[in-house]
């Protein structure tokens, strides 16, 4: 089965939850439950909470949260060989 992979370090947890921030509209980020799955290299499986096309906050400051506006620069994730 085909299974949405992300930066293990985009996932965030909050003491009960684990999530991820997503790029939104006017580049607000939302905040994202998420599901993982296993780990294959630095990379993690999503089982659930995304879906394709959801746009990723990977990289930034600890200090940045939901509802805050960002400046998004796309980057290119490297496969695990």
């Amino acid at each position: 089965t085909e299974q949405l992979i992300v930066p293990d370090r985009a996932i965030g947890t909050d003491l009960i939850n684990r999530f991820v921030l997503t790029v939104g509209e006017n580049n607000v980020l939302q905040y994202k439950l998420v599901s993982v799955g296993e780990r294959y290299c630095y990379l993690r499986a999503i089982t659930s909470g995304l879906s394709e096309g959801d746009v990723i906050a990977v990289n930034g400051p600890a200090s940045v949260g939901p509802g805050m506006p960002v400046s998004p620069n796309k980057l290119t994730i490297d496969s695990c060989d």
